[in-house]
């Protein structure tokens, strides 16, 4: 947070947010690096997106190896596939939901701060020792960059960056714990009327 962050209305964080939610329908394709202490790979995927919270994603490395899938709403999974994939690539939802530039509201325990200037806004949640911090950067190179801490260690970090439609278009998270680092290229990014119901089916073991 920058200094000199002061308490911010709820309100305010409402209004930050929802700027960064999709209203209608969205599909990504994409492609990925993932590196860690195990190895590394990369591979190609895809991110639905339901407004205002519902999201599947689907990671897959060469031949089929490293496939994982999962649907997402708000910061819970509600089916994993392949979880030993998806709890190695993103350990936690929120920043996985930072990846594809949205940010997630606070507990409504949270203390807020938030610090603003003509070329980025910056807001925070603290829950006890756990944090969330947003920087938002606007003008010729809009981004968004996340900082979850948990038990006041960092978890992990996401920087995206966006095309001129506002899509994402890039996309690195950074999780210094494993050490681990994820970088993601959104190649195709299209909203459709609606999404099939299928895609929130589990797929077939």
């Amino acid at each position: 947070m920058p200094v000199g962050a002061g308490p911010i209305p709820v309100e305010r964080v409402r209004e930050l947010v929802a700027a960064t939610t999709p209203t209608e329908p969205q599909r990504l394709r994409l492609k990925f690096k993932f590196r860690d202490k195990k190895g590394q790979v990369g591979g190609n995927g895809g991110a639905s997106i339901a407004p205002a919270d519902s999201l599947r994603i689907d990671m897959r490395g060469p031949l089929g190896l490293g496939k994982g899938a999962a649907m997402v709403v708000g910061d819970s999974a509600v089916w994993v596939s392949g979880s030993d994939v998806i709890n190695r690539i993103v350990p936690d939802y929120r920043l996985l939901w930072a990846m594809l530039g949205v940010a997630r509201l606070p507990a409504d325990s949270a203390t807020l701060r938030g610090s603003e200037t003509a070329d980025t806004v910056a807001w925070e949640y603290a829950t006890g020792t756990d944090t969330i911090e947003y920087r938002q950067s606007k003008g010729t190179a809009p981004g968004l960059v996340t900082l979850v801490r948990r038990n006041g260690r960092v978890l992990g970090k996401v920087e995206t960056l966006f095309a001129p439609d506002g899509a994402p278009a890039s996309s690195r998270l950074l999780v210094p714990g494993t050490p681990a680092r994820l970088d993601i290229t959104f190649t195709e990014s299209t909203r459709p009327a609606t999404l099939k119901p299928d895609i929130w089916t589990p797929p077939e073991s």
